[in-house]
C-alpha cells in the first residue's frame, strides 16, 4: 500500500501514518498512475513532515486541504518567444 485514504477524505502516506478504522488503501500501481502519469494527486509542500497528498483539482465540499499544492510550479512559455540567442 502506498496511500491511506482516510474516512474524512485526506490522503496520507502509508509509510508515515498509522492505520485508522475505515481507511481505504491506494496501492503502489494506482499511486503511480495518479501521481506520475495523470498528475491527479501531488505531494504536499511539507510532505516530508506531514505525509499529506492532495487532489490537484480539489473537492467540491470547500475543504482547503483538498487543494493541490505542488512544490514546483510549471511555467509555460510561448513557443514563439526567444529566450536566448
Amino acid at each position: 500500500m502506498a496511500i491511506r485514504w482516510r474516512k474524512d477524505g485526506k490522503l496520507m502516506c502509508a509509510a508515515m501514518s498509522s492505520p485508522e478504522d475505515d481507511d481505504s488503501y491506494i496501492d503502489d500501481r494506482l499511486h503511480y498512475q495518479l501521481s506520475v502519469i495523470s498528475r491527479a494527486i501531488v505531494a504536499d509542500i511539507d510532505h516530508e513532515e506531514n505525509g499529506l497528498w492532495h487532489w490537484v483539482h480539489g473537492g467540491h465540499d470547500g475543504h482547503d486541504w483538498l487543494r493541490g499544492k505542488p512544490a514546483l510550479e510549471i511555467i509555460y512559455f510561448d513557443p514563439n518567444t526567444v529566450i536566448c540567442e
